[in-house]
């Protein structure tokens, strides 16, 4: 009964052990722990790993059928350039995406003459709420109790800008035009507060909401920006969710000690934190009202002797004692490239020492 036990952490309530949370990307370790070849058999793969392991919290989900997928890199290569001269690297069972980011932009003017609005998805809001639910009811199907399946964006706000623009024409337009380029973050705004009251609609439980505010050294931009262009709707959009009954995660990348006490007071009730995030300050301020995913360090599974990962374990469970809501995982994937002894070893230690 993970998904239960993914509530009852999520909710604070007590759990017979720290609940775990897993985005795997690794097809050799699901082929040696269950004994089926994840490309000959996607979905029955997932499912039997899912079993073995008792995730409690999936973000790798559960393919849609079972029928044979391409291996693209059964040659042993981890890149390839395509036909249209894409150039792509493995990715777990498949390839990286390409994300071409800002390049339908060449100047500042650009940038400031773009109608944000052009992104609304198509159709009303009770539409919208449709399709999130079918999409939701399928995983679920799916998955059934072995874990929870949440609603979410990639896009909540800064994401908009950063992927539409790209990095350099972003900050460009922020830094020498920051009321029109406020009036843009506004019309991003309007299209994720679309999809918060489309979420709303559902039932899911949890909705997570990603935004790479931050990197390895903290917030991007300073405090006093983002109170004036982001935390404002944060509060709107989380309160929508809020209203509905809805739990709210919050994902960002990089450390995110600089921003947490403000993400909190918007009303995010989670965070989902890398390893470059301390997260025993935030524990020990907010560990008896959120929950906590993550922080395992994949640097450590993918390079790390035993020793090492049985001590990173250990010290993820020893700062998730101080919470009942933490959920013990690797931020962000176990990826194809960590030693499947590693993986291994890793559940193991988990096994042994993740008790309550």
């Amino acid at each position: 009964m993970s998904r239960q036990r993914a509530l009852d952490a999520i909710h604070l309530r007590p759990t017979d052990r720290i609940p775990r949370v897993e985005c795997l990307q690794h097809p050799e370790f699901e082929r040696a722990l269950t004994g089926i070849d994840p490309y000959q058999h996607p979905q029955q793969a997932r499912l039997a790993l899912l079993d073995r392991l008792d995730l409690d919290i999936n973000f790798a989900g559960i393919p849609a059928t079972d029928d044979p997928i391409d291996d693209p890199f059964a040659d042993g290569a981890t890149s390839k350039t395509l036909a249209d001269g894409r150039h792509v690297v493995r990715w777990g069972a498949t390839t990286t995406s390409h994300w071409d980011w800002g390049s339908d932009f060449a100047t500042l003017e650009q940038v400031l003459a773009y109608d944000p609005l052009g992104e609304m998805p198509a159709g009303s809001v009770e539409e919208l709420a449709v399709r999130y639910q079918a999409s939701l009811d399928r995983q679920r199907a799916l998955a059934g109790d072995r874990h929870l399946v949440m609603g979410g964006t990639y896009l909540t706000l800064f994401m908009w800008p950063l992927m539409t623009f790209g990095w350099e024409l972003f900050l460009e337009a922020a830094a020498a035009e920051p009321e029109r380029f406020k009036e843009i973050l506004n019309g991003f705004a309007r299209v994720s507060e679309r999809t918060m009251a489309a979420w709303a609609r559902t039932d899911v439980e949890v909705v997570s909401c990603h935004d790479d505010i931050c990197m390895t050294r903290g917030s991007i931009f300073s405090p006093a920006w983002l109170e004036e262009m982001i935390y404002p709707h944060y509060t709107r959009f989380w309160r929508l969710l809020h209203d509905a009954g809805k739990k709210v995660l919050f994902i960002s990348d990089g450390c995110v000690n600089p921003v947490a006490d403000a993400v909190f007071t918007c009303g995010a009730d989670g965070l989902f934190a890398e390893p470059h995030t301390d997260l025993v300050p935030i524990i020990a301020r907010y560990g008896g009202e959120k929950f906590f995913l993550g922080n395992v360090d994949s640097r450590v599974i993918s390079y790390g002797t035993p020793a090492e990962i049985e001590a990173e374990v250990r010290r993820c469970v020893a700062m998730g004692q101080g919470a009942p809501g933490y959920f013990i995982g690797v931020t962000n994937e176990i990826t194809y490239n960590a030693p499947t002894e590693n993986v291994f070893t890793y559940f193991r230690c988990i096994e042994q020492y993740g008790g309550r």
